[in-house]
């Protein structure tokens, strides 16, 4: 199951933060499942989370949730959007670094009708690709595509080990 579910039409007064949301396992979803909701979500890292079909870290359906300094990386999916799938959904996504997430096709971030507010994030290092079928941001509005530099993170490492804080002027 996702670690995280909003599905009753949660709005922005429905906060999660602060939160590490791991080992999720689901159809969409693996760490957040946000269905028909608009949730405030904010400082959480979304890591070593899988989905059969799309969003290993993050899935989004009909939404406009509020994302904000949010870490997701690491995650996999056996088809779209390892990192973060949008469909059909306008979420504002505002410094948020997307890497290191592997799937077939999107890894990192992929979208279908989906048409989100993107600024000072950055989405770098996802396998095969970083953006599919959907808007590529970088360079515009404080949004790059760089190595986050993170202090202790391979993926070859054992998950419990992982570090997602930056090093110094990254």
């Amino acid at each position: 199951a996702s670690v995280v579910t909003f599905s009753n039409a949660e709005g922005v007064d429905s906060v999660l933060q602060g939160f590490w949301l791991t080992n999720g396992f689901a159809d969409h979803g693996g760490g957040v499942h946000l269905d028909n909701a608009s949730p405030t979500l904010s400082n959480l890292v979304i890591s070593n989370n899988v989905s059969l079909i799309s969003g290993g870290g993050l899935y989004g359906t009909h939404s406009s949730a509020a994302l904000t300094n949010i870490t997701v990386s690491g995650n996999s999916s056996n088809a779209g959007g390892a990192g973060v799938y949008l469909d059909d959904c306008s979420p504002t996504l505002t410094n948020i670094i997307v890497s290191h997430n592997i799937g077939v096709i999107g890894a990192g971030y992929q979208g279908y009708a989906a048409y989100p507010i993107v600024t000072y994030s950055n989405i770098w290092g996802n396998y095969p690709t970083d953006f599919y079928d959907i808007s590529d941001y970088t360079g515009l509005w404080g949004n790059e595509s760089v190595d986050p530099e993170f202090v202790g993170f391979l993926p070859t490492m054992d998950p419990t080990q992982w570090n997602f804080h930056l090093v110094p002027d990254s």
